[in-house]
């Protein structure tokens, strides 16, 4: 997205400088309101490049990491490596927690920001999988196929019965009573 910031500026500045020529053929009698537009372009661009990249893009806030999340991307920053990979319950968290603030390797992402030549049908099976299973050993054998070695879930996205499964099936590494990570081990 960097790129698209530092277009969306290019563009800016030359539209307004455009605009600021345009006005200035039009008012030359009133080179006044030409000036008064110009200290006004330059304020706006120089308070743009104050508040660039993330203070005032509106694609930018949900990067911004909630207060409810900090302490799940701590421990994930902390227990787990960069080789390990996560299942979040859906394309938000795997998205804006899992691969935005820790880096990590996620299961399935949105489709504008995965390989065109990765299989995103099949990654969804094995995120329901995962996600939905009643089976413990299915679960760790879909994991296992995609290098899958945690489970992310929330009560806001993942049910309190689910939450209680993921609980007495595999080590718990995160539990602040709204998000939670599991380990899938599958020495078992």
């Amino acid at each position: 997205h960097e790129f698209q910031l530092y277009f969306q500026l290019t563009l800016t500045l030359f539209l307004g400088m455009g605009l600021l020529l345009f006005i200035r053929w039009k008012t030359w009698l009133y080179p006044t309101v030409y000036y008064t537009l110009w200290i006004w372009f330059l304020l706006s661009l120089l308070l743009s490049l104050k508040e660039l990249p993330t203070h005032s893009q509106v694609f930018v806030w949900p990067y911004r990491l909630e207060g409810t999340y900090t302490a799940l991307v701590e421990s994930i920053q902390t227990q787990t490596t960069v080789t390990d990979g996560i299942c979040a319950p859906n394309d938000d968290l795997a998205f804006f927690i899992t691969a935005a603030h820790t880096g990590r390797k996620c299961l399935r992402v949105f489709p504008t920001h995965t390989n065109t030549h990765v299989d995103l049908a099949r990654q969804q099976q094995a995120r329901d999988i995962i996600q939905r299973s009643p089976s413990v050993d299915e679960i760790r054998q879909t994991s296992l196929g995609f290098h899958i070695h945690y489970i992310l879930a929330t009560r806001r996205t993942v049910p309190a019965e689910r939450i209680e499964f993921f609980k007495r099936h595999f080590v718990t590494i995160h539990d602040d009573g709204i998000t939670y990570l599991f380990r899938i081990d599958n020495d078992n």
